[in-house]
């Protein structure tokens, strides 16, 4: 990253402590996304037809999946404002293009 946005030692050390920070509340939503990621597929796969428990699960899976999106573009807008305005941009763009997938894997060829 240091290389590839050009950043100073300064910028690099801050933006390292920032990811450093970030990691922990990042990994305990990835805990909390797949523990209600295996209580749907257990839902779904002991069901005949959609039910109020399966309902329940998905928005509550939804809700997870939202918090994690906010705090991961909260994440990338304070580590952009540790830049210089272009490496910024340039920054903001590639963790967009890295980040936000059009489809989110539903269309993968297998």
């Amino acid at each position: 990253m240091k290389e590839e946005f050009n950043l100073s030692e300064a910028e690099f050390k801050r933006i390292s402590e920032l990811h450093h920070a970030y990691l922990p509340q990042c990994q305990e939503m990835c805990r909390k996304i797949d523990a209600k990621n295996s209580e749907l597929q257990k839902l779904v796969s002991s069901a005949k037809t959609m039910s109020p428990k399966i309902e329940r699960a998905v928005a509550v899976s939804s809700k997870l999946r939202a918090e994690c999106q906010m705090m991961m573009l909260q994440h990338f807008f304070q580590v952009s404002q540790s830049m210089q305005p272009e490496q910024s941009r340039r920054y903001l763009a590639w963790v967009k293009e890295k980040t936000f997938l059009p489809d989110y894997g539903m269309n993968a060829r297998k």
